[in-house]
């Protein structure tokens, strides 16, 4: 929506996939994934915003980016834990079911030995008294195994290091601040606005900037940016930036929550400098376009959730695992494209008048007549490449690329 929002705007009208409102968004994000006409969106995105000759090619990367770790990545990641699950889940339905036998054995033992010592008490004439038995006490004390015996937790202590040569462990100010980021509900407080925010982003009109709507959301963006930016502040009193281990830009999570907050502040601040349209503001819209990184927000929510972070960490592991199978997929790559040089080499040319197949005969002038309209208009005869060619290895490369994909291929 940021970079596509309302840019779809062809003579034959906007395609319906498009990136004009959420839900339309999340529908044109799903086609790419199914790998269904994902390209045809690609050349859409391309031609919207200034053409291949005109800096529009780059915005390509977004749907290479998309296709490769959205579809290849990310569902083989999900299917491989999937698959994992399954196969940890019948290892477990089988220890399940030997813990069950070891649990009968012992309470059988247990309960011989309690009826051991009853049998023996009675034979000594001593009195039973079960609720102050040392027996009964012992074992009340004991039923509960040490794994499962509850952990001592306690606030977590102070850093040993002084905080960027100013603040030391007993400074007021530092300890306030690690006494605030270690309440007890205060990544509750950070999550729900987290969430708040990605709505937020959802809610935005990308079509008219000017809309009342994105008026009232930039008030609340100010907000839930100032509540980033205290959160990243007393972290960094706390922690430090980044000399000694354990400061604040020695964990990936805080340098992503670094930059979207210093972006942020500075998009707001070029707001407030350059409230109205003029040329000086004109030049700033480069930096201005840094609020994109807003939508890395949601990202947040993965440091704070276990199961999400363990989700991530294997997505990260598996792109650690996979590069030598992704320099041989590279190296297959490039000696297909340069097979596919040698054979297709200036072959795939056409003419864009359809009844002309060779370039010695594709050329004058030739009538189009169009269903609106009774005169036919005149065009040049072009002979020009096809969208896809292989004349040379990084365009075969990129051919064959969309080839694998399989959108297209037989065409």
């Amino acid at each position: 929506m940021q970079l596509f929002g309302g840019e779809f705007n062809f003579e034959g009208g906007t395609p319906p996939t498009n990136f004009n409102t959420f839900a339309i968004a999340l529908l044109t994000v799903f086609q790419i994934l199914t790998g269904e006409d994902w390209n045809e969106v690609m050349y859409h995105g391309i031609v919207a915003l200034g053409g291949p000759r005109d800096g529009g090619m780059i915005y390509s990367l977004y749907f290479i980016v998309l296709m490769l770790f959205g579809n290849y990545t990310l569902l083989n990641v999900f299917l491989a834990i999937a698959v994992d699950n399954l196969a940890n889940a019948q290892e477990l339905t089988a220890a399940e079911e030997e813990q069950a036998e070891e649990n009968k054995e012992k309470q059988a033992q247990e309960l011989e030995k309690e009826m051991e010592a009853l049998q023996g008490d009675i034979g000594s004439n001593q009195r039973i008294d079960c609720p102050s038995s040392p027996v009964r006490r012992r074992r009340k004390k004991d039923e509960k195994p040490p794994e499962e015996e509850e952990e001592i937790i306690g606030p977590k202590p102070m850093l040993p290091y002084s905080s960027m040569f100013i603040f030391s462990t007993t400074n007021p100010i530092r300890r306030g601040a690690h006494w605030v980021v270690n309440l007890r509900y205060f990544d509750f407080f950070i999550m729900i606005v987290i969430c708040l925010s990605s709505m937020a982003l959802a809610a935005e009109d990308p079509i008219n900037e000017n809309s009342i709507r994105n008026h009232i959301l930039d008030q609340f963006d100010y907000a839930f940016t100032c509540v980033f930016a205290v959160e990243m502040f007393l972290k960094v009193i706390d922690l430090g930036i980044i000399l000694h281990p354990g400061s604040y830009l020695r964990e990936f999570w805080n340098i992503m929550d670094a930059v979207v907050v210093i972006c942020a502040l500075g998009s707001i601040g070029f707001d407030l400098i350059y409230s109205e349209k003029s040329a000086a503001s004109a030049n700033l819209s480069t930096m201005k376009s840094l609020r994109v990184l807003r939508v890395l927000r949601p990202l947040k929510t993965i440091k704070r959730v276990p199961k999400l972070k363990a989700v991530f960490d294997c997505l990260v592991n598996s792109l650690k695992n996979v590069i030598n199978i992704l320099i041989v997929y590279i190296l297959f790559q490039f000696i297909f494209a340069v097979i596919a040089v040698q054979l297709f080499n200036g072959k795939f040319f056409y003419c864009t008048d359809k009844s002309k197949i060779t370039e010695a005969t594709c050329q004058g002038s030739y009538f189009v007549f169009d269903e609106d309209s009774e005169v036919p208009r005149v065009e040049p005869r072009v002979w020009g490449p096809q969208s896809f060619y292989y004349d040379n290895v990084p365009l075969a490369m990129l051919t064959l690329f969309a080839v694998q994909t399989g959108e297209g291929w037989p065409q």
